[in-house]
């Protein structure tokens, strides 16, 4: 009897020694299946979190209205993949597409670059934003214009140009190299098709080129980047020779503008005021130096009645151009003097080769009313007509030393000549050391 009871605790003990090791079996297998599925989900995680990074290459923050700039964007996978075959679509705020690029210049170490590319700007003043799109290799690409309602659906990370880290406006390019160490990137970009033995392609900076990497596992990436479109700059020049004009006669200015982009202004008008009292209207003509987009034109107006000095403010609003364009303002100032009664006749010659000064100036000044200033021509003279009065007169030119004289133009007296020798001396300090 004890022994039968001693064979059913044998049995009893293995049985719950087999349900033990049973239950400890299946517990294992369940944490080992736990944990490949926690390992398989944090490698998919993984995959799914490579997420490119745009970079925009010395993007300027402003443009001219209107016209073509270059611009070249990077995009570079943290993870070190290769992108080649990748696409970067640009598009404005009025959701059209002002740029589809393949991404083919393989730069090593997950950088791709678009490499330079025309891009057409806006031709309404003001600040703009644009969307760069990413769409990596074996993706498929929306409609830009469908953009909004796509991307609920697709693998999309949006950045803010200003905030996010997938987008960064560089200087310098840099990458990492297998020793962890930031250096720029040098030497040419290569292509990164295979070469006819199938090697890989290599970068003439020696960078090791990132293993490949899935093409299926980036994220579509949307950056925008914002700037500024500016009215074209416009200059304008107002010009006559520096002589006084006589009372109640008429003289002649010349105006000239032009566009620093070389647009063509032909036919825009200029306002002459003075005292802000609208006195002429001219219109501007074919270009007086083409190479410089100089339109120019004369305008004849009246001199006031009364001597003194006087301003005369020149202004253009361009009207109808093709693009955007500032308006641009300037003012002249000039003399007016009593009716003149004497021609005066200076020549200026050098007093060792006795050959005309070319080059110099002469200026006439009274014991009132205001100083003139004449070039001489290419005798060496200057000629001028003045009223009867007492003028000191002087001759300049850089390199010779200045000159001086009086004349007294007698009542009566209807010319007058004088002759004025110059010292060359090219280097005047030197004398005084």
């Amino acid at each position: 009897m004890a022994e039968s009871l001693d064979i059913e605790q044998t049995e009893n003990l293995d049985q719950t020694e087999n349900l033990d090791q049973a239950e400890n079996l299946e517990q294992t297998e369940n944490l080992e299946q736990a944990e490949n599925l926690d390992l398989t989900e944090d490698l998919e995680a993984n995959i799914d979190e490579h997420i490119a990074v745009i970079e925009i290459v010395n993007q300027p923050k402003w443009f001219p209205v209107g016209m073509v700039t270059e611009l070249e964007i990077y995009v570079r996978c943290p993870e070190g993949c290769d992108l080649t075959g990748g696409v970067v679509l640009i598009g404005d705020a009025n959701d059209q597409v002002v740029v589809e690029k393949n991404l083919d210049l393989y730069l090593g170490a997950g950088i791709i670059t678009t490499g330079s590319i025309p891009v057409q700007l806006p031709t309404e003043p003001g600040e703009h934003t644009w969307n760069i799109i990413f769409f990596p290799p074996g993706e498929d690409m929306f409609e830009y214009s469908d953009f909004d309602e796509e991307a609920p659906d697709t693998d999309l990370v949006t950045a803010d140009s200003e905030t996010s880290d997938a987008v960064e406006i560089v200087d310098e390019l840099e990458i990492t190299d297998n020793n962890g160490e930031v250096e720029p990137i040098e030497g040419e970009i290569v292509e990164a098709e295979a070469a006819a033995d199938d090697s890989e392609p290599v970068a003439t900076d020696e960078t090791e080129l990132a293993p490949e990497a899935l093409v299926f596992n980036h994220a579509i990436v949307q950056a925008e980047f914002t700037f500024e479109a500016i009215q074209h700059t416009t200059g304008m020049s107002v010009w006559r020779e520096m002589v006084p004009v006589p009372i109640n006669t008429e003289f002649e200015l010349n105006v000239g503008i032009n566009c620093i982009e070389k647009c063509s202004l032909l036919g825009q008008a200029v306002n002459i005021y003075l005292e802000e009292e609208l006195v002429a209207t001219v219109t501007m003509g074919e270009p007086e130096a083409p190479r410089f987009g100089l339109y120019f034109a004369k305008v004849t107006l009246q001199a006031p009645s009364a001597v003194g000095l006087y301003t005369l403010d020149c202004r253009m609003e361009p009207v109808g151009v093709e693009l955007a364009h500032a308006p641009v303002e300037s003012v002249f100032t000039f003399t007016t003097s009593e009716k003149p009664e004497c021609w005066l006749t200076v020549t200026v010659l050098d007093d060792k080769t006795g050959k005309p000064v070319e080059g110099a100036d002469v200026t006439f000044k009274a014991e009132t009313g205001y100083p003139a200033r004449v070039r001489v021509d290419d005798a060496g003279k200057a000629k001028i007509q003045l009223p009867w009065a007492n003028y000191r007169i002087g001759a300049v030119r850089v390199d010779y030393r200045d000159v001086d004289t009086y004349v007294d133009l007698i009542k009566g007296q209807t010319s007058h000549e004088i002759t004025m020798e110059m010292n060359y001396d090219p280097d005047p300090m030197q004398g005084m050391m």
